[in-house]
Protein backbone atom coordinates (compact mmCIF):
# COMPACT_ATOMS: atom_id res chain seq x y z
CA UNK A 1 0.00 0.00 0.00
CA UNK A 2 1.12 3.74 -0.53
CA UNK A 3 0.47 6.44 2.38
CA UNK A 4 3.82 8.49 0.87
CA UNK A 5 3.78 12.08 1.09
CA UNK A 6 6.85 12.63 -0.81
CA UNK A 7 8.30 13.47 -3.99
CA UNK A 8 7.03 10.59 -5.80
CA UNK A 9 6.84 11.73 -9.98
CA UNK A 10 3.15 11.98 -10.73
CA UNK A 11 3.56 9.97 -14.49
CA UNK A 12 2.74 12.74 -17.23
CA UNK A 13 0.59 11.78 -20.70
CA UNK A 14 3.61 10.78 -23.02
CA UNK A 15 3.81 7.33 -23.46
CA UNK A 16 6.97 5.71 -21.62
CA UNK A 17 8.44 2.14 -22.51
CA UNK A 18 7.28 -0.07 -19.81
CA UNK A 19 10.50 -2.11 -20.55
CA UNK A 20 13.08 0.77 -20.14
CA UNK A 21 16.10 0.68 -18.13
CA UNK A 22 16.76 3.71 -15.57
CA UNK A 23 20.50 3.57 -14.90
CA UNK A 24 21.31 4.33 -11.11
CA UNK A 25 24.89 5.68 -9.69
CA UNK A 26 26.71 2.67 -8.28
CA UNK A 27 30.59 2.90 -6.59
CA UNK A 28 33.16 4.46 -8.30
CA UNK A 29 34.09 1.13 -9.33
CA UNK A 30 31.31 0.76 -11.33
CA UNK A 31 30.82 0.29 -15.22
CA UNK A 32 28.01 1.70 -17.28
CA UNK A 33 26.95 -0.12 -20.23
CA UNK A 34 24.90 2.38 -22.41
CA UNK A 35 23.45 -0.53 -24.34
CA UNK A 36 21.24 -1.63 -21.48
CA UNK A 37 21.62 0.95 -18.73
CA UNK A 38 22.83 -1.08 -16.06
CA UNK A 39 26.07 -1.22 -13.94
CA UNK A 40 28.67 -3.92 -14.11
CA UNK A 41 30.28 -3.46 -10.73
CA UNK A 42 32.33 -6.88 -10.44
CA UNK A 43 33.70 -7.13 -13.56
CA UNK A 44 30.83 -9.69 -15.07
CA UNK A 45 30.71 -9.00 -18.78
CA UNK A 46 27.47 -8.95 -20.16
CA UNK A 47 24.09 -8.04 -21.51
CA UNK A 48 20.95 -9.77 -21.92
CA UNK A 49 19.91 -13.05 -20.17
CA UNK A 50 21.08 -16.13 -21.02
CA UNK A 51 17.17 -17.54 -21.29
CA UNK A 52 14.63 -17.24 -23.87
CA UNK A 53 13.28 -13.80 -24.57
CA UNK A 54 9.46 -13.11 -25.42
CA UNK A 55 10.54 -9.61 -26.49
CA UNK A 56 12.69 -7.57 -28.54
CA UNK A 57 14.37 -4.46 -27.14
CA UNK A 58 11.04 -2.04 -27.73
CA UNK A 59 8.96 -4.63 -25.93
CA UNK A 60 7.32 -5.85 -29.08
CA UNK A 61 6.62 -9.76 -29.36
CA UNK A 62 9.19 -11.71 -31.49
CA UNK A 63 7.80 -15.06 -31.33
CA UNK A 64 5.37 -16.18 -34.58
CA UNK A 65 1.54 -15.73 -34.55
CA UNK A 66 -1.41 -17.13 -36.10
CA UNK A 67 -3.93 -14.56 -37.67
CA UNK A 68 -7.16 -14.97 -35.41
CA UNK A 69 -9.26 -14.75 -38.71
CA UNK A 70 -8.53 -18.60 -39.69
CA UNK A 71 -9.65 -19.53 -36.61
CA UNK A 72 -13.12 -20.56 -37.28
CA UNK A 73 -14.73 -23.03 -34.39
CA UNK A 74 -16.40 -25.13 -37.82
CA UNK A 75 -12.67 -26.19 -38.59
CA UNK A 76 -11.98 -29.99 -38.08
CA UNK A 77 -8.74 -30.95 -36.13
CA UNK A 78 -6.89 -31.33 -39.64
CA UNK A 79 -7.64 -28.63 -41.41
CA UNK A 80 -7.02 -26.53 -38.21
CA UNK A 81 -3.27 -28.22 -38.02
CA UNK A 82 -2.82 -27.46 -41.83
CA UNK A 83 -4.19 -23.51 -41.50
CA UNK A 84 -1.97 -23.11 -38.54
CA UNK A 85 1.19 -24.11 -40.17
CA UNK A 86 0.29 -22.25 -43.57
CA UNK A 87 -0.43 -18.80 -41.76
CA UNK A 88 2.55 -18.54 -39.45
CA UNK A 89 4.48 -15.44 -40.17
CA UNK A 90 6.95 -13.13 -39.00
CA UNK A 91 5.47 -10.01 -36.48
CA UNK A 92 5.26 -6.62 -37.94
CA UNK A 93 5.30 -3.36 -36.28
CA UNK A 94 2.38 -1.73 -34.43
CA UNK A 95 1.30 1.88 -34.95
CA UNK A 96 -0.41 4.02 -33.13
CA UNK A 97 -2.90 6.30 -35.48
CA UNK A 98 -4.34 9.52 -34.73
CA UNK A 99 -7.53 7.62 -32.82
CA UNK A 100 -5.28 5.44 -30.33
CA UNK A 101 -6.26 2.56 -31.99
CA UNK A 102 -3.25 -0.30 -32.44
CA UNK A 103 -2.89 -1.88 -35.68
CA UNK A 104 -0.93 -3.52 -37.72
CA UNK A 105 1.35 -1.37 -40.38
CA UNK A 106 -0.09 -1.70 -43.62
CA UNK A 107 -3.50 -2.87 -42.12
CA UNK A 108 -6.73 -0.89 -42.95
CA UNK A 109 -9.29 0.24 -39.76
CA UNK A 110 -11.82 -2.34 -41.65
CA UNK A 111 -9.42 -5.48 -41.24
CA UNK A 112 -8.32 -4.91 -37.53
CA UNK A 113 -10.19 -7.05 -35.26
CA UNK A 114 -13.29 -5.58 -33.27
CA UNK A 115 -12.74 -7.32 -29.64
CA UNK A 116 -10.22 -9.43 -27.91
CA UNK A 117 -10.65 -11.33 -24.58
CA UNK A 118 -9.16 -11.02 -20.92
CA UNK A 119 -8.39 -12.94 -18.20
CA UNK A 120 -10.19 -14.09 -15.70
CA UNK A 121 -12.83 -11.34 -14.12
CA UNK A 122 -11.74 -8.72 -16.41
CA UNK A 123 -14.11 -7.69 -18.98
CA UNK A 124 -13.98 -7.79 -22.94
CA UNK A 125 -12.31 -4.97 -24.61
CA UNK A 126 -14.70 -2.30 -26.02
CA UNK A 127 -12.45 -0.97 -28.34
CA UNK A 128 -10.19 -2.96 -30.82
CA UNK A 129 -6.26 -3.23 -29.33
CA UNK A 130 -6.79 -1.55 -26.00
CA UNK A 131 -6.51 -3.26 -22.71
CA UNK A 132 -6.16 -6.26 -24.16
CA UNK A 133 -4.27 -9.16 -22.12
CA UNK A 134 -4.42 -12.25 -24.06
CA UNK A 135 -5.06 -12.87 -27.96
CA UNK A 136 -7.45 -13.02 -30.27
CA UNK A 137 -10.43 -15.93 -31.64
CA UNK A 138 -10.67 -19.28 -30.22
CA UNK A 139 -13.62 -19.67 -27.71
CA UNK A 140 -12.67 -17.04 -25.28
CA UNK A 141 -12.41 -14.02 -27.14
CA UNK A 142 -15.95 -13.30 -27.92
CA UNK A 143 -17.85 -10.68 -25.68
CA UNK A 144 -18.57 -13.15 -23.22
CA UNK A 145 -15.49 -13.47 -20.86
CA UNK A 146 -13.69 -16.74 -20.92
CA UNK A 147 -15.02 -19.38 -17.64
CA UNK A 148 -11.92 -19.49 -16.04
CA UNK A 149 -8.09 -19.51 -16.49
CA UNK A 150 -7.47 -22.60 -18.32
CA UNK A 151 -10.08 -21.91 -21.08
CA UNK A 152 -8.73 -18.37 -21.85
CA UNK A 153 -5.26 -20.06 -21.97
CA UNK A 154 -6.32 -20.96 -25.60
CA UNK A 155 -6.40 -17.03 -26.49
CA UNK A 156 -2.48 -16.94 -26.39
CA UNK A 157 -1.56 -13.49 -27.71
CA UNK A 158 1.58 -11.98 -27.99
CA UNK A 159 1.94 -8.75 -25.59
CA UNK A 160 3.07 -5.78 -26.51
CA UNK A 161 4.24 -4.10 -23.05
CA UNK A 162 3.14 -0.08 -23.04
CA UNK A 163 1.30 2.39 -21.27
CA UNK A 164 -1.86 0.26 -21.69
CA UNK A 165 -1.25 -3.50 -22.25
CA UNK A 166 -1.88 -4.00 -25.65
CA UNK A 167 -1.67 -7.54 -27.60
CA UNK A 168 -0.89 -8.42 -31.28
CA UNK A 169 -3.17 -10.07 -33.92
CA UNK A 170 -3.56 -13.40 -33.68
CA UNK A 171 -2.43 -16.29 -31.79
CA UNK A 172 1.20 -17.54 -30.82
CA UNK A 173 2.02 -21.20 -30.41
CA UNK A 174 3.77 -20.09 -27.00
CA UNK A 175 2.41 -18.94 -23.44
CA UNK A 176 1.79 -14.94 -23.35
CA UNK A 177 4.23 -15.20 -20.04
CA UNK A 178 8.15 -14.82 -20.72
CA UNK A 179 9.50 -18.35 -19.16
CA UNK A 180 11.80 -18.56 -15.82
CA UNK A 181 14.21 -21.11 -15.33
CA UNK A 182 13.83 -23.75 -12.77
CA UNK A 183 17.03 -23.58 -10.06
CA UNK A 184 19.83 -25.68 -10.64
CA UNK A 185 23.34 -25.40 -8.44
CA UNK A 186 25.97 -23.80 -9.99
CA UNK A 187 27.71 -23.37 -6.40
CA UNK A 188 30.61 -25.15 -4.49
CA UNK A 189 28.80 -26.30 -1.53
CA UNK A 190 25.92 -26.12 0.18
CA UNK A 191 24.07 -22.67 1.98
CA UNK A 192 21.71 -21.15 3.20
CA UNK A 193 19.66 -17.77 2.33
CA UNK A 194 17.52 -15.26 3.99
CA UNK A 195 15.66 -12.79 1.91
CA UNK A 196 13.78 -10.24 3.99
CA UNK A 197 10.45 -7.95 2.78
CA UNK A 198 9.40 -5.02 4.34
CA UNK A 199 7.60 -2.22 3.97
CA UNK A 200 8.36 0.99 6.56
CA UNK A 201 5.70 3.00 6.00
CA UNK A 202 8.17 5.80 5.98
CA UNK A 203 5.99 9.02 6.14
CA UNK A 204 4.57 8.00 9.34
CA UNK A 205 7.23 5.92 11.17
CA UNK A 206 9.95 8.17 10.20
CA UNK A 207 8.91 11.83 9.20
CA UNK A 208 5.82 12.32 11.77
CA UNK A 209 6.99 9.97 14.84
CA UNK A 210 11.22 10.20 13.78
CA UNK A 211 11.39 6.48 13.88
CA UNK A 212 9.63 6.06 16.96
CA UNK A 213 12.84 5.02 18.72
CA UNK A 214 14.31 2.97 16.37
CA UNK A 215 11.44 0.48 15.93
CA UNK A 216 11.80 -1.24 12.70
CA UNK A 217 15.84 -1.21 13.04
CA UNK A 218 15.36 -3.24 16.81
CA UNK A 219 12.75 -5.45 15.14
CA UNK A 220 15.46 -6.42 12.13
CA UNK A 221 18.18 -6.70 15.13
CA UNK A 222 15.79 -8.64 17.28
CA UNK A 223 15.09 -10.85 14.02
CA UNK A 224 18.67 -11.52 12.35
CA UNK A 225 20.02 -12.99 15.77
CA UNK A 226 19.68 -16.45 14.69
CA UNK A 227 20.14 -15.94 11.64
CA UNK A 228 21.20 -13.08 9.79
CA UNK A 229 20.02 -11.88 6.68
CA UNK A 230 21.65 -11.95 3.23
CA UNK A 231 19.25 -9.68 1.26
CA UNK A 232 16.70 -6.92 1.91
CA UNK A 233 13.98 -5.34 0.15
CA UNK A 234 11.95 -2.17 1.51
CA UNK A 235 9.31 -0.94 -0.11
CA UNK A 236 8.33 2.83 1.12
CA UNK A 237 12.15 3.56 1.97
CA UNK A 238 13.69 6.80 1.85
CA UNK A 239 17.08 6.21 3.45
CA UNK A 240 18.13 3.05 3.97
CA UNK A 241 20.96 3.55 6.46
CA UNK A 242 18.64 4.78 8.85
CA UNK A 243 17.48 1.58 9.01
CA UNK A 244 20.42 -0.03 8.92
CA UNK A 245 21.88 2.04 11.96
CA UNK A 246 18.82 1.66 14.10
CA UNK A 247 19.68 -2.14 13.55
CA UNK A 248 23.24 -2.45 14.27
CA UNK A 249 23.67 -3.29 11.00
CA UNK A 250 25.06 -0.43 9.10
CA UNK A 251 28.83 -1.42 8.66
CA UNK A 252 27.63 -5.16 7.50
CA UNK A 253 25.65 -4.41 4.76
CA UNK A 254 25.70 -2.06 1.21
CA UNK A 255 22.23 -0.63 0.33
CA UNK A 256 20.79 1.64 -2.03
CA UNK A 257 17.35 3.25 -3.04
CA UNK A 258 15.79 4.43 -6.09
CA UNK A 259 13.69 7.83 -6.94
CA UNK A 260 10.30 5.49 -6.25
CA UNK A 261 11.52 5.19 -2.64
CA UNK A 262 12.21 0.99 -2.84
CA UNK A 263 15.35 0.16 -1.23
CA UNK A 264 17.71 -2.74 -1.33
CA UNK A 265 20.54 -4.00 1.20
CA UNK A 266 23.23 -6.82 1.02
CA UNK A 267 25.19 -8.58 3.45
CA UNK A 268 28.76 -7.72 1.57
CA UNK A 269 31.17 -10.09 3.54
CA UNK A 270 29.25 -12.76 2.21
CA UNK A 271 28.19 -11.38 -1.17
CA UNK A 272 29.56 -9.80 -4.27
CA UNK A 273 27.97 -7.15 -5.89
CA UNK A 274 27.84 -7.83 -9.81
CA UNK A 275 25.53 -5.70 -11.44
CA UNK A 276 22.40 -3.87 -10.40
CA UNK A 277 19.69 -1.59 -12.29
CA UNK A 278 16.37 -0.68 -11.98
CA UNK A 279 13.24 -0.74 -14.85
CA UNK A 280 9.37 0.75 -14.90
CA UNK A 281 7.27 -2.36 -14.64
CA UNK A 282 3.69 -0.25 -13.57
CA UNK A 283 2.10 2.82 -13.15
CA UNK A 284 -0.56 3.69 -10.92
CA UNK A 285 -4.27 4.80 -12.24
CA UNK A 286 -5.11 8.28 -12.17
CA UNK A 287 -6.97 8.33 -9.09
CA UNK A 288 -6.89 11.12 -6.55
CA UNK A 289 -4.58 10.21 -3.62
CA UNK A 290 -3.42 6.72 -5.10
CA UNK A 291 -1.30 8.15 -8.22
CA UNK A 292 2.26 8.16 -7.07
CA UNK A 293 3.30 7.93 -10.56
CA UNK A 294 5.85 4.81 -12.50
CA UNK A 295 6.74 1.82 -10.45
CA UNK A 296 10.05 0.00 -11.10
CA UNK A 297 11.56 -3.37 -10.18
CA UNK A 298 14.96 -2.72 -9.20
CA UNK A 299 17.10 -5.69 -9.27
CA UNK A 300 20.75 -6.58 -8.88
CA UNK A 301 22.75 -9.99 -9.38
CA UNK A 302 25.37 -11.35 -6.63
CA UNK A 303 27.84 -13.95 -6.32
CA UNK A 304 28.73 -15.98 -3.16
CA UNK A 305 32.18 -15.23 -1.88
CA UNK A 306 33.13 -18.84 -0.86
CA UNK A 307 30.71 -20.85 -3.26
CA UNK A 308 30.68 -19.11 -6.26
CA UNK A 309 26.96 -19.14 -6.59
CA UNK A 310 25.65 -16.63 -8.26
CA UNK A 311 21.57 -15.19 -7.45
CA UNK A 312 18.80 -12.29 -8.73
CA UNK A 313 17.77 -10.70 -6.13
CA UNK A 314 14.29 -8.27 -7.25
CA UNK A 315 12.90 -5.99 -5.04
CA UNK A 316 9.05 -4.32 -6.05
CA UNK A 317 6.59 -2.20 -4.99
CA UNK A 318 3.36 -2.69 -6.96
CA UNK A 319 0.78 0.02 -8.22
CA UNK A 320 -2.55 1.21 -6.92
CA UNK A 321 -5.48 0.81 -6.43
CA UNK A 322 -4.76 -2.22 -4.66
CA UNK A 323 -4.95 -5.58 -6.58
CA UNK A 324 -5.97 -4.02 -9.73
CA UNK A 325 -2.29 -3.75 -11.87
CA UNK A 326 -2.84 0.32 -11.66
CA UNK A 327 -3.39 2.05 -15.09
CA UNK A 328 -1.37 -0.83 -17.01
CA UNK A 329 -3.24 -4.23 -15.31
CA UNK A 330 -2.09 -7.18 -13.54
CA UNK A 331 -1.25 -9.27 -16.53
CA UNK A 332 1.29 -6.35 -17.34
CA UNK A 333 2.82 -5.97 -14.54
CA UNK A 334 3.53 -9.80 -13.62
CA UNK A 335 4.56 -9.91 -17.89
CA UNK A 336 7.20 -7.02 -16.80
CA UNK A 337 8.13 -8.71 -13.79
CA UNK A 338 9.12 -11.91 -15.21
CA UNK A 339 10.73 -10.62 -18.51
CA UNK A 340 12.72 -8.31 -15.82
CA UNK A 341 14.19 -11.44 -14.29
CA UNK A 342 14.50 -13.06 -17.88
CA UNK A 343 16.53 -10.50 -18.85
CA UNK A 344 18.74 -9.82 -15.98
CA UNK A 345 19.34 -13.45 -14.34
CA UNK A 346 21.31 -16.59 -16.15
CA UNK A 347 19.46 -19.26 -16.64
CA UNK A 348 19.81 -22.01 -14.07
CA UNK A 349 20.53 -19.72 -11.17
CA UNK A 350 18.27 -18.80 -8.12
CA UNK A 351 15.96 -15.91 -8.05
CA UNK A 352 14.42 -14.04 -5.30
CA UNK A 353 11.71 -11.43 -5.40
CA UNK A 354 10.40 -9.59 -2.42
CA UNK A 355 7.86 -6.40 -2.30
CA UNK A 356 4.94 -5.17 -1.39
CA UNK A 357 3.15 -6.16 -4.41
CA UNK A 358 -0.24 -4.36 -3.36
CA UNK A 359 -1.83 -7.50 -4.79
CA UNK A 360 -3.54 -10.16 -2.89
CA UNK A 361 -3.08 -13.66 -3.73
CA UNK A 362 -5.85 -14.00 -5.58
CA UNK A 363 -4.92 -10.92 -7.73
CA UNK A 364 -3.79 -11.06 -11.65
CA UNK A 365 -0.65 -9.84 -10.70
CA UNK A 366 -0.36 -12.33 -8.30
CA UNK A 367 -1.83 -15.58 -9.92
CA UNK A 368 0.80 -14.52 -13.14
CA UNK A 369 3.62 -14.21 -11.41
CA UNK A 370 3.40 -18.19 -10.04
CA UNK A 371 3.27 -18.84 -13.56
CA UNK A 372 6.99 -18.13 -13.87
CA UNK A 373 8.27 -18.26 -10.12
CA UNK A 374 6.54 -19.86 -6.80
CA UNK A 375 5.39 -17.80 -3.98
CA UNK A 376 6.98 -18.59 -0.96
CA UNK A 377 5.18 -16.80 1.82
CA UNK A 378 2.98 -13.93 2.01
CA UNK A 379 1.86 -11.02 4.72
CA UNK A 380 -1.28 -11.00 6.17
CA UNK A 381 -1.87 -7.12 6.16
CA UNK A 382 -4.27 -5.25 3.90
CA UNK A 383 -5.44 -9.01 2.87
CA UNK A 384 -1.75 -10.12 2.28
CA UNK A 385 0.15 -8.14 -0.55
CA UNK A 386 3.37 -8.19 0.79
CA UNK A 387 5.13 -11.36 -0.52
CA UNK A 388 8.18 -13.47 -1.48
CA UNK A 389 8.76 -15.81 -4.48
CA UNK A 390 11.08 -17.64 -5.78
CA UNK A 391 12.10 -20.13 -8.57
CA UNK A 392 13.40 -22.74 -5.79
CA UNK A 393 10.89 -25.46 -5.04
CA UNK A 394 9.09 -25.97 -2.00
CA UNK A 395 11.97 -28.75 -0.93
CA UNK A 396 14.65 -25.76 -0.35
CA UNK A 397 12.47 -23.18 1.77
CA UNK A 398 13.47 -24.36 5.43
CA UNK A 399 12.30 -21.56 7.22
CA UNK A 400 9.33 -18.40 6.47
CA UNK A 401 7.85 -16.25 9.05
CA UNK A 402 5.61 -13.28 9.81
CA UNK A 403 8.23 -10.56 11.65
CA UNK A 404 5.89 -8.08 13.15
CA UNK A 405 5.32 -4.94 12.48
CA UNK A 406 8.00 -2.42 14.20
CA UNK A 407 5.87 0.54 14.02
CA UNK A 408 5.20 -0.17 10.35
CA UNK A 409 1.66 -0.77 9.33
CA UNK A 410 2.96 -3.89 7.38
CA UNK A 411 4.53 -6.89 8.69
CA UNK A 412 7.73 -7.78 7.84
CA UNK A 413 8.39 -10.88 6.42
CA UNK A 414 11.47 -13.56 5.86
CA UNK A 415 12.54 -17.02 3.86
CA UNK A 416 15.42 -18.72 4.22
CA UNK A 417 15.99 -21.00 1.64
CA UNK A 418 18.51 -23.76 0.32
CA UNK A 419 21.09 -23.62 -2.39
CA UNK A 420 23.27 -25.89 -3.70
CA UNK A 421 23.41 -29.90 -4.74
CA UNK A 422 21.25 -31.84 -3.27
CA UNK A 423 22.24 -35.20 -1.41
Amino acid sequence: SDRSEGSAATAGPTAVSAMADTAVPVDDESLLLASSDVHDVGGEAGGKSEGLSATDDSGRGRRPFLRAGFLAPALTAGALVGTLLACRRQPVALTRDAGQVMRLDGESDEEAPKGCCAWGDHTHCAKPWENCQTGLGGSCCSATVAADVKECERCRGEWIVLPQSTCDKGHSLEKPLPYVWNYSSSGEGRLRVRVLSYNLFWWHLFDKNNGEGGSAGKLLKRSAEKTPFDFMGFQECQQPYRVLFDAGMDKDFTAWHTNQNICMAYRKKVWELLKRGEQIVANDQPKPGQNFGQRTGMWARFRHRKTNETVLFVNHHGPLPLSTGGQWGGPSVAYNLLTLVQKHGRKGEPVFMTGDFNSVKTSMTVRQLGCGLHRVFSGVKFGGIDHIFSNLDASRVDSTANLGQGGSDHDAISAVLSLGREN
